[in-house]
């Protein structure tokens, strides 16, 4: 018989061993390094949430769009009547504004508020998803309201919805910008109250202009409005007839350049057929006014007004207002009546 080495298969026994243990040692290794880039490539990817957040944003994108569909046909029913700025809407009033939104979630998630559809919902997550397709959160709502635009002026009134307990406004700030160009015109206000008043002049007629707003708080958040346009009117060009000629007249039997006492009132007339008639008070801008329509003069001193149709202009005529007594003075050798200069 042979002679076995017990010895030595011991020993390769144990080598055997040793390998095997390394070996599994750096399998466990390699597979918590794959196990964990896996979970980063889901986490990252994570394709359920943004199943989700696709799903969300589709449909509030379609009820917004339903929204402007409706508010469109309201300006048309009423020939430009709608106030959409005074538009709101909740709960069941939405399914005949938005019929999608039929016995949905979004019943629950969503208003309208000054025409614009806002999250009213408690999630985080949808709420940011909803930042992202400009849909407000409705305590966060900021509003542009009651615009009305002029020929080379709009005025307005900046108000926030809502402002969570315990919390106070600190200030609001519009600013204008024209189409197509960088700098920009910024207001602020300075209030406690939820809305504040707005007005910037000296834009140019015709013009596209666009209107944005925020409202700082007193813990320095900071809620922003969604960009309007607007568009300044155009002066339609006016054809004068012949016949048309402006005037100013006083209506109490004075005279241009006559020195009176106490209110001058005036009356915008014309001899023509416009019905329409401007007006500028000294170097102002001239105003629209209708025919035989009258305005009043208090300032003490000198006043010039002017009226205009088309390129017509009429006299300029000269309101001169001195409600001090005059100085006493002897009456000339001459037996002539002294005269004041004022017309009494």
């Amino acid at each position: 018989m042979k002679n076995i080495n017990i010895r030595g298969l011991n020993e390769k026994a144990k080598e055997k061993k040793g390998v095997s243990l390394i070996v599994l040692v750096i399998t466990i290794i390699i597979v918590i390094i794959l196990a964990g880039i896996t979970i980063i490539s889901l986490s990252q990817n994570a394709p359920i949430g943004k199943a989700k957040e696709a799903t969300f944003k589709n449909e509030v994108t379609g009820l917004k769009s339903e929204l402007e569909a409706y508010i469109a046909q309201q300006e048309i029913d009423t020939n430009g009547k709608f106030k959409r700025d005074e538009f709101n809407a909740s709960g069941e009033e939405l399914e005949k504004i938005m019929p999608s939104i039929e016995n949905s979630d979004y019943l629950q998630k969503v208003e309208i508020v000054n025409g614009e559809l806002v999250y009213i919902g408690n999630e985080k997550e949808e709420e940011n998803w909803a930042k992202e397709i400009e849909v407000t959160k409705k305590e966060e709502m900021v509003a542009l309201k009651e615009i009305e635009v002029g020929y080379e002026d709009v005025v307005g009134k900046i108000e926030i919805a809502e402002v969570k307990e315990g919390e106070k406004v600190e200030y609001f700030e519009v600013s204008i910008r024209e189409e197509n160009k960088e700098e920009k015109e910024t207001k602020r206000i300075t209030t406690s109250e939820k809305s504040a008043n707005f007005s910037f002049e000296g834009l140019k007629e015709g013009t596209v202009y666009y209107l944005e707003g925020k409202v700082v708080l007193e813990s320095t958040e900071e809620y922003e409005v969604n960009k309007k346009e607007i568009k300044t009117k155009e002066k339609e060009e006016v054809e004068v007839s012949e016949n048309e000629r402006p005037e100013v007249v006083s209506t109490k039997g004075n005279k241009s350049g006559e020195w009176i006492r106490g209110e001058e009132v005036l009356k915008i007339e014309n001899t023509g057929e416009a019905s329409k008639i401007e007006y500028k008070i000294d170097d102002g801008e001239y105003e629209e006014i209708n025919r035989g329509s009258s305005i009043s003069v208090t300032k003490e001193g000198e006043t010039r007004i002017t009226a205009k149709i088309g390129e017509k202009v009429s006299e300029t005529y000269y309101v001169r207002i001195d409600n001090t007594e005059p100085e006493e003075y002897e009456p000339k050798i001459e037996k002539s009546k002294s005269r004041s200069k004022y017309r009494r």
